[in-house]
């Protein structure tokens, strides 16, 4: 069972979901595509072809991030290309989910290893290079040295901050809001008031409240800011009209896994990400209650 991700309806064991009647097929399909990837980047490993078979682990993976296996098999393939930061986050990842699992433990400390080694024979090359640099330098690199040494000295005279506009603030967040797409003509009011800055009108559902929420803390502190008075009223439905509709992250979501959800494809992670680059600094890296725009095709 799933839960539908168009209505969020809980526990759907049907193919097509009682409650929109959204097809729920390519969903269930979507469980069988890691092992699928894991097994082709076996193949890839097997003919030496590491980077197409990282490129299958890595797709597993994003259908699949809380698998050992396929965190540990991606590790080593990194390991292999001498990726050692890239092999070492995988494998911390695996120990996360199964701290007691000695096969990762003793693949860890084989990458720490070829890690130390690594940055010996690069420390000893800098090394003989820093020498050579000295010599050829001299004076000059004194005199480079005592100015790093005044520059953190000065940086350690804090200049005081300057007073916070609550005004300026207050329209920038409210320029911020109204120009977004998913609050056209709402007309949502922000003011400020003894250092704090509220936002009121009326939205349609939570998934909004929550946008508001989300934009308006990389503006103001949460501490400043009060979201009482913005009522949810709920609009009726205009679907000829959409032309995006607002996705709550949730537990063990990727945007590869939302795509295959919407589109069917996995690859189409990349339009949502496009669509949401404001808000997404990493494409691998989207947390839990965030609220994504989903491009209706």
């Amino acid at each position: 069972m799933l839960d539908c991700p168009v209505c969020l309806k809980k526990n759907v064991s049907e193919e097509k979901c009682p409650q929109c009647g959204t097809d729920l097929s390519p969903v269930f399909r979507l469980k069988e595509l890691p092992e699928s990837y894991y097994n082709e980047g076996l193949l890839f490993i097997r003919e030496g072809k590491l980077d197409e078979a990282i490129e299958k682990f890595t797709a597993a993976i994003s259908l699949n991030p809380d698998s050992v296996d396929f965190l540990v098999v991606l590790g080593k393939a990194y390991a292999q290309k001498a990726l050692y930061d890239e092999s070492l986050s995988h494998l911390e990842r695996a120990l996360e989910i199964d701290p007691e699992n000695e096969e990762v433990k003793r693949t860890k400390e084989k990458v720490l290893e070829a890690r130390n080694l690594s940055i010996k024979a690069k420390t000893s090359e800098k090394r003989r290079l820093g020498l050579f640099k000295w010599l050829l330098v001299g004076v000059p690199v004194v005199a480079f040295i005592i100015g790093l040494m005044i520059i953190p000295l000065l940086r350690t005279i804090k200049k005081p901050s300057p007073p916070i506009d609550y005004a300026v603030l207050a329209e920038k967040l409210g320029e911020e809001i109204n120009n977004h797409s998913s609050f056209a003509g709402l007309g949502l009011d922000v003011s400020y008031k003894d250092e704090v800055i509220s936002v009121s009108g009326d939205v349609p559902s939570e998934v909004h409240k929550d946008l508001v929420s989300e934009i308006a803390v990389n503006t103001v502190n949460r501490e400043s800011l009060d979201l009482k008075c913005l009522s949810i009223t709920p609009t009726a439905p205009e679907p000829e009209k959409k032309q995006t509709v607002l996705y709550k992250v949730r537990r063990g979501d990727s945007l590869a896994q939302i795509a295959y959800s919407f589109y069917g494809d996995i690859l189409k992670w990349k339009n949502i990400y496009t669509a949401n680059k404001d808000n997404i600094a990493d494409p691998n890296k989207i947390y839990i209650g965030q609220i994504l725009l989903i491009p209706i095709e």
